[in-house]
């Protein structure tokens, strides 16, 4: 399964995908994802379902992710 993100079942609409759970020590809890965060693009691709984030992540090397917390947009790097 390559790398564990820590993201678990994520819902859509109406836009990207909602992080309902982050799981501590994760990448995605290092980088300061929080549940009900909303992934929009994974390396610049939307996402429009949730099985899309988990194969982008899989396949994605520089990992350039882009979140909406609230009415904020922000771009968070994993590493």
């Amino acid at each position: 399964d390559g790398i564990h993100t820590g993201f678990t079942r994520a819902v859509s609409p109406p836009e990207g995908v909602r992080i309902d759970r982050v799981l501590p020590g994760t990448i995605a809890a290092h980088a300061g994802i929080r549940p009900g965060d909303r992934l929009l693009s994974v390396d610049g691709m939307r996402l429009t379902r949730p099985g899309g984030a988990a194969r982008l992540m899989k396949s994605s090397e520089a990992r350039l992710l882009v979140i909406r917390r609230g009415d904020t947009r922000m771009a968070v790097a994993l590493r």
